[in-house]
């Protein structure tokens, strides 16, 4: 404050001292220092006092003022500059405000000196009060935020706890509403809708993979799913028993499951060359072996066992061999009597 206002009063002083008829720097000091209430000392611009109010030890004339200190520098440099020091041959600490001016055409600096005595003594008896206001703001302060940190502390780590056993899959629990914190009470309340609605999706998920793996375990053929890599991914029943697989055979390499090895090159090199139907020899049955891409990097294998029809074919052509071998013979004898019949004449043997 006290710098503020010896702003404003310095760059008045330095207008009303160019419009001063007074050309004697003492008297034109004086009668600005009048004005201000303060003591005023005019200084040429390489520092020495020209001009003085009073005769304190600061203010001798001829006396060289130290052209280093913050308050000359910046006078010099067009602006008003402060700095608080002792003068010469003081004890009692002044602020100095320097500003530049001039007198009857002469460039030169217009400096205050403003005692500090009374503003500490104004500082140091306010201090105590303030302590005391500001430990009764500080223990406030701490009542406060221990109230606001357990109104919101607590919401928002059973927030937290719910959204990290909603990550886990557990949709059961839902977050008490009844918070104080309207904003966290707004989370709270969405974040149990979003529960409500990721609950009620896999639900329908898990309903929808129930019936698809239960339509796949009746189907007759098996049928084996792999990923890119030739891990299996889901097998039905009817795979697990044509291929003998063991009970626990998810994301297990295909070919430490398969042993016969026409039928494991086949299945490992499925994912990268997909094909149509192959006809394999596994132990004493007959499967037709189709594989066929995802469109998503993985592959879905199909097996139909062949076996009932490759035997019905064998006993079909095992018929028609034994009863073209059993009709051969009479049929012969029958075409022998029949081509005989045709012929006009009897033949020798039968004329006697």
């Amino acid at each position: 404050n006290l710098q503020g206002e010896l702003r404003r009063e310095l760059e008045l002083a330095s207008f009303q001292l160019q419009t001063l008829q007074v050309r004697d720097p003492d008297l034109a000091a004086r009668s600005i220092a009048i004005r201000l209430g303060y003591p005023v000392t005019l200084l040429s611009l390489g520092g020495e006092v020209i001009g003085a109010s009073s005769d304190l030890p600061f203010q001798v004339r001829g006396l060289s003022v130290s052209r280093e200190s913050q308050d000359f520098r910046t006078a010099l440099a067009g602006d008003v500059g402060f700095e608080e020091r002792r003068g010469p041959g003081e004890v009692e600490i002044r602020l100095f405000a320097s500003a530049p001016a001039s007198l009857g055409g002469q460039d030169l600096i217009l400096q205050v000196a403003a005692p500090l005595d009374g503003v500490r003594r104004a500082i140091r008896g306010r201090v105590w009060p303030t302590l005391g206001v500001a430990a009764v703001l500080l223990v406030l302060a701490v009542v406060l935020a221990e109230f606001l940190s357990r109104s919101l502390a607590r919401p928002l780590h059973a927030i937290s706890r719910r959204a990290t056993g909603l990550s886990a899959g557990n949709f059961s629990r839902r977050i008490p509403t009844g918070i104080s914190v309207r904003e966290v009470r707004d989370l709270a309340g969405a974040l149990n809708r979003t529960t409500e609605e990721l609950e009620d999706r896999y639900q329908s998920l898990e309903a929808e993979r129930d019936e698809m793996q239960a339509l796949i375990d009746c189907m007759g053929e098996g049928v084996l799913a792999l990923s890119g890599d030739g891990r299996v991914l889901r097998a039905n029943q009817a795979a697990v028993d044509l291929l003998d697989f063991p009970p626990s055979i998810a994301m297990a390499p295909v070919g430490t499951l398969v042993r016969q090895p026409g039928l494991r090159t086949l299945l490992e090199g499925a994912p990268s060359n997909p094909f149509s139907a192959q006809e394999v020899a596994l132990g004493d049955r007959n499967l037709i072996v189709s594989a066929r891409s995802t469109g998503t990097g993985g592959t879905v294998v199909t097996f139909v066992d062949v076996t009932e029809l490759r035997r019905l074919e064998a006993v079909r052509r095992d018929f028609v061999a034994n009863a073209s071998h059993e009709l051969k013979t009479p049929l012969t004898a029958m075409r022998g009597f029949a081509e005989t019949l045709l012929e006009d004449d009897l033949p020798e043997g039968l004329r006697s």
